[in-house]
């Protein structure tokens, strides 16, 4: 009989309870649409990377880190004017509120692509990954445009 009632506390304590609660997943969801890039004249070691960043989920969400096959790093970069001077500065985070929508586009907030490992061919598609607090790794797609485009 204590042979029985050892089994059974053993069994209790491999196997997960139907009582015990289920992880909760992320209740953030974090899209891409519209990414795009630039071809870049021969011997460039960087490019700019523009698309939107939508948080249709019902809790915030963070940007963390960026990375891609591409490059060596990517960084979330953002443009503005100083004392007449136009100046960029690495982002290190980005809220994303519910519903937000954030346009990385010229003259902005943009991904740099730094070290790229090869020259970037027009109509060829850019893997980013993009890493997010809660929604986790997403991967958006930037299409190559060619130099001087000014969007999609």
């Amino acid at each position: 009989m204590n042979h029985l009632i050892a089994l059974a506390a053993a069994l209790s304590l491999a196997l997960p309870s139907a009582a015990a609660p289920a992880a909760t997943p992320s209740a953030a969801r974090v899209v891409t649409e519209a990414g795009w890039t630039r071809a870049m004249p021969p011997g460039a070691t960087v490019s700019a990377g523009y698309l939107r960043i939508r948080n249709t989920g019902p809790a915030a969400d963070r940007f963390l880190s960026a990375s891609s096959p591409a490059s060596k790093s990517v960084e979330l970069h953002e443009t503005s004017m100083v004392d007449g001077d136009m100046q960029m500065r690495q982002v290190e985070q980005l809220e994303l509120a519910p519903g937000a929508v954030v346009h990385l586009a010229p003259g902005g907030m943009h991904l740099m692509l730094i070290g790229l490992v090869r020259p970037l061919k027009v109509g060829e598609i850019v893997t980013v990954n993009l890493q997010f607090e809660r929604a986790g790794r997403i991967k958006a797609q930037l299409r190559v445009r060619p130099i001087g485009a000014t969007g999609p």
